[in-house]
């Protein structure tokens, strides 16, 4: 390294990272131990809070890691109660605006949140509250919207994303509102016409809706993944996973492919886990869409109750997942405050815990080897548990 010490972001990091990964370092006979509670540092039972001393979680050892220039902390300036506060303050504000018509009023209550960072999430938020009113409130919420890009609180890019997000858990929706694609469309329609949406967004979430709106299709690509993914894992040839996940063509489904994979590798060994991430670093931005990363770990993290009885150290191990994947660029640091999750879901430690991750010094450099740190400390437990069983009885004495 130069002389100089240069403070650097995330992206000039991955540029300087060695073009190959941590694999060759791992050793190949190490199993993750299973189990419920852990010991010092590590995730315990159901309901206990995480315990992370400095050093606990991942060891350093010198010789080991690539020494990138020190970098600042990752500073997170909000957290998944705030969203939830922001929710809360919009929806009320919101049924004020139906009852009295006053958008200032509105504008005021955004301004004292003070909260810019979800402004993304008020064509989801309000859109999906128009679902439960009548058409002309409706109507009266989609104005809103347009009024809040108007005065600037809201951009395009911004309603694209809130848009997206709504799309994307358009199924559960419909559970709810059997009319709320209908209701959807409308909106965007009005969002195309007013100039606050860009129409090949537009376009392109009802083309993905239609290709999902397919069950055997989806299903099909979905068994596919699932093959390409244990050949991955077999052979570890990522330049065939790239060409296996083009030649499937199947971009609206990359979201079941992240899933798919960081789930099957939470229930194998660290070496599976460093290909993982090391897959998700390689293809993110490039084959796999940054926005189809995000939906796919947003499904993992609002599902976390349910993979804690296959896989009890999941807290642990998802967290590392997703704090590796904001160092390797395959996933936004913003993420972690805009990922939507109730307050009592499981997945809210998850999350919570991984900032705690990239807030330790120098993150960026230790992160990329968490696994390997892993894998060596499940081989120093085995070799001292198997002296353990070897070690002579002592005799008495006579």
């Amino acid at each position: 390294m130069s002389g100089a010490h240069n403070k650097k972001s995330f992206k000039s990091i991955k540029r300087d990272k060695p073009k190959h990964s941590t694999l060759s370092l791992m050793k190949n006979n190490g199993e993750p131990k299973k189990g419920g509670a852990g010991g010092k540092g590590v995730w315990g039972k159901p309901g206990e809070e995480f315990n992370q001393e400095e050093g606990d979680y991942m060891s350093d050892d010198d010789g080991i890691y690539w020494e990138p220039e020190e970098q600042s902390v990752v500073k997170f300036a909000s957290s998944i109660q705030d969203l939830n506060k922001f929710k809360k303050a919009v929806k009320d504000a919101a049924s004020e605006f139906l009852k009295a018509g006053e958008f200032q009023d509105f504008v005021k209550v955004l301004k004292e949140l003070d909260l810019p960072i979800y402004h993304q999430d008020l064509p989801y938020i309000l859109v999906k509250l128009s679902f439960d009113h009548s058409d002309s409130e409706q109507k009266k919420l989609h104005q809103l919207l347009y009024l809040l890009f108007k005065e600037q609180l809201l951009t395009q890019q911004q309603v694209a994303q809130g848009v997206r997000k709504l799309y994307n858990v358009l199924d559960d929706l419909i559970i709810d509102f059997p009319q709320a694609r209908a209701f959807l469309k409308a909106f965007v329609g009005y969002a195309v016409l007013q100039g606050f949406l860009d129409r090949k967004d537009a376009d392109y979430n009802e083309e993905t809706a239609n290709l999902l709106s397919d069950s055997q299709a989806v299903q099909a690509t979905k068994t596919k993944f699932s093959s390409l993914l244990h050949e991955y894992f077999v052979s570890a040839d990522i330049n065939e996973l790239r060409k296996s996940i083009e030649e499937l063509k199947a971009p609206h489904l990359h979201f079941e492919l992240v899933k798919k994979l960081i789930s099957t590798a939470l229930d194998l060994s660290n070496q599976e886990r460093e290909m993982a991430s090391h897959a998700l670093a390689t293809l993110a931005n490039d084959v796999i869409k940054g926005d189809e990363i995000s939906k796919g770990f947003t499904i993992l993290l609002q599902r976390v109750e349910d993979l804690y009885l296959d896989v009890p150290d999941i807290l642990r191990l998802l967290s590392s997942f997703l704090a590796r994947a904001v160092v390797d660029e395959a996933l936004p640091p913003a993420f972690l405050l805009r990922v939507d999750l109730a307050e009592n879901d499981m997945g809210v430690q998850v999350v919570s815990a991984s900032q705690q991750l990239l807030n330790q010094e120098a993150a960026s450099r230790k992160i990329p080897y968490l696994w390997i740190n892993n894998e060596k400390k499940n081989s120093i437990d085995e070799e001292a548990a198997g002296d353990e069983e070897t070690k002579p009885e002592e005799k008495p004495s006579s």
